[in-house]
């Protein structure tokens, strides 16, 4: 009986193995910040979790930031970002990675892209194949001058 029973677990393991690709903790996780706003945008943007602080990062339009980190096993990691560009007078405060399985979905659990465009901030759906917009750029911000940003998390 145990034996038996020791079988169809081996079966199945071997079955359904190949179609789980583990806990979301023991992945290692991308985020992308893509400018892809208007030519000779700067879009100043700084990303931290609760641990780690990317400090501030200007990217150029056509141009990307990324980091790389494992989630805490009890889904708790989160990240955000403050994101700014140099024209207009506009900004965005918002989470880019959490404990979300939709948010997993259409990061094709891995790569989490964010996407600055004119008109927002988008989630690249990966495995449907489009940019789903998600932010609004709001009226405000600033950067002091010792390049921190000013209430970005608030």
């Amino acid at each position: 009986m145990i034996k038996n029973l020791a079988i169809v677990l081996l079966v199945a393991a071997l079955i359904i193995g190949p179609a789980y690709s583990g806990p979301t903790y023991v992945r290692k996780w991308h985020v992308h910040v893509v400018n892809e706003m208007s030519p000779k945008t700067l879009l100043f943007v700084h990303c931290k979790s609760g641990t780690r602080d990317l400090h501030l990062q200007t990217v150029s339009t056509g141009t990307e930031f990324q980091w790389t980190f494992h989630s805490d096993m009890f889904g708790r990691t989160v990240y955000w970002c403050y994101w700014r560009p140099d024209k207009g007078d506009i900004h965005a405060n918002f989470k880019v990675f959490w404990d979300n399985n939709d948010l997993y979905r259409k990061c094709n659990y891995r790569n989490c892209i964010w996407v600055a465009k004119d008109l927002g901030l988008y989630l690249r759906d990966i495995p449907d194949g489009y940019d789903e917009f998600r932010y609004n750029w709001l009226p405000g911000g600033s950067i002091d001058k010792n390049y921190t940003t000013i209430n970005s998390y608030a």
